[in-house]
Parts: structure tokens; sequence; C-alpha cells
């Protein structure tokens, strides 16, 4: 149940009372000023500073307290935040709206892993010819990002493969390049692979390994070099995936895709190895690039998966805003 302010005056004024004795006695007990910080907590009164004081003697002479002592002097010196009593209230948004705070938050904890990014086309020509594009990169992320509001504070919320929320900003992977651009000769260029997703702050880039993290790049094609996993992590541990350019194992060319971005979900997407008239139809991983074609050429047949942009792993199919109500 809940007391209006009216309802709560006299035992505030009570409460005032006792605290105000407490002050003016030169040594009052240990159980006195739990007694008084306590009544004073529970109603909203801070005069807590007027006790220190009062309190140190018994601090100063701790290594002499019975039990029960003690642990009323831990109560007395522990953070007020500590004691209160935190209530968590995740909620989940799909969709962009304005965000109002609710009375009693100061603090918000938001989670959310955005999308990956596509690879770039891939082109198998006629007889032996197989050209991969580059992998897309993996989405940034935050998991349980804290965020300092006030109540009736409004902000606002874009929900989507990049999220906005207020000052903050979880970016999608960027996109990898397309197989090459001359029709012509057919000459194999260098396609590099998309952007890793960042988490923005005030516009300023921000990862700390732990409650928000970046993507890592999609791999890089040439014709001849491909990109192996170990090239690139995200700082939570999670490996880009392996892939590369063109090779030949065995008198057979082997066309290796580029290995998708890694996301601070998931380890990157390594290429397919298809068999023949078989396709890629995984879906990536949540929030990694899509890594780009892989086919085999033997005896001058040529197997190849999804020649077209592959897309990348989905974002979060929702943001979760934690609403934590904690006394001052």
């Amino acid at each position: 149940m809940t007391f209006t302010e009216t309802e709560l005056a006299t035992l505030k004024a009570s409460a005032v009372t006792l605290i105000a004795d407490v002050v003016a006695n030169p040594s009052p007990t240990l159980l006195e000023l739990a007694q008084a910080k306590q009544a004073g907590y529970e109603l909203g009164i801070t005069t807590y500073d007027d006790l220190k004081t009062k309190i140190q003697p018994w601090i100063d002479s701790s290594a002499s307290l019975s039990p029960d002592d003690l642990q009323r002097l831990r109560f007395l010196t522990m953070p007020s935040r500590i004691r209160a009593v935190v209530e968590n209230d995740p909620q989940q948004f799909n969709s962009s709206q304005t965000i109002t705070v609710p009375d009693g938050v100061y603090k918000l904890k938001v989670s959310f892993q955005a999308a990956g990014g596509r690879s770039g086309a891939s082109y198998a020509g006629s007889g032996s010819n197989f050209y991969a594009g580059s992998a897309g990169g993996g989405g940034g992320a935050v998991f349980e990002y804290e965020m300092t509001v006030y109540p009736a504070m409004e902000i606002s919320l874009v929900f989507g493969d990049t999220l906005t929320f207020g000052i903050l900003e979880v970016e999608q992977g960027g996109n990898g390049a397309d197989y090459y651009n001359s029709t012509a000769g057919r000459t194999f260029i260098f396609a590099e692979g998309g952007k890793g997703g960042r988490v923005l702050v005030n516009g300023t880039p921000f990862d700390d390994g732990v409650t928000a993290i970046a993507g890592t790049i999609g791999g890089s094609v040439t014709e001849t070099t491909y990109t192996a996993g170990e090239v690139a992590t995200t700082t939570n541990g999670k490996l880009q995936g392996a892939g590369g350019g063109r090779f030949n194992v065995g008198g057979a060319n082997q066309y290796l895709g580029a290995g998708g971005g890694a996301s601070p979900t998931s380890d990157g997407e390594s290429p397919w190895t298809p068999v023949p008239n078989d396709t890629d139809t995984r879906p990536a991983p949540l929030g990694t690039g899509a890594s780009s074609t892989k086919g085999v050429d033997t005896n001058g047949a040529l197997f190849n998966d999804a020649v077209a942009a592959q897309d990348g792993g989905d974002r979060s199919p929702y943001v979760i805003i934690n609403f934590v109500r904690q006394p001052a």
C-alpha cells in the first residue's frame, strides 16, 4: 500500500524529533544512531551529515565491539545506494517512439544487437572464372549500457537495423563491396570488407568491451589473397569469419569468399562450401556480416552458392530498456 505525504506527516515529524534528539546527545548508542538513520532513510529525510561526528568514535573503537554493534555500524556506514532496494523494470520495444522516463527512475540499462552488413555480389563467369565480393561488417551491440536520466525526461527511440536512443547510437555493420567493375576485361580489383558497426555516445565512438562493443570489419578480397579469422576480433573476443580469394589446390581452383564480420554476440560467418547444385541458405548469425560466395572448379565445372549479395545477420527483435528505480 502507498501513503500520502499528509498521512505520513505525523510519522515524519516524530522521525525529525528522533534525529534531533540523537544529534543533541553527546554520546548516543549505536542502537540509537541506527534507529535515527533508519527513520530518516525511510521517510526521505537527508540529515545524515549531522550524525557523522557521532558515528566516527564507534568506527575508531570497532575492534572491541560486540557482533550486534558491529552489524549496526555496518548499516550506519554502508552507502545508501547499497542499502536501497533496487527495483528493475525491463521492457521491450520494437518500434520507433518517444520514451518518457517514469517517476523514481534515474538510470536506464539498454541492451541491443544491431544488424550485420550484407556481402558484396560475386561473379561466376564462363569456364573457371569466379570472383568473390567482400563480406559485410558485424553490427555493434550494447549489453545493459547505463544511461543517467531523470523522471519525465523524454527520449527519442529510433528502432531499426541501427538503433538510436537519445545520445546513444548502435550502428549496423557496413555492406561489403561487389566483385569488380570491369565487364570488358573482367579485371579483378580489391574489394574491401564492410566496416564494423560502432557504438556512439554523443557522436563519439565508445567500446569498453563489456557494455558497449563494436562489430569487426568484414573480410576483404583480392584475387590471390584472403583474410583469416584471427585478423579481426571484437573486444569481447568474437572472431571474424575465415575466407578469401582464389587458390589452386591439387589441380582444382578453390574460389573462396570472404569471412563475415563478427558481432559482439556471435563469431563471424565463414563462406559456404557447396556441393553440385547446392546453395547457401544459412541465415547469418545474429548481428554478423554476411560472408560472400565460395565456389569450387573441378574438371571445368564450377559450383557456387548464391552469387547475389547475401543479407547479414538480423538485429535483435527488440531493444530491452531496464527502468531502474532506486531511492536516493
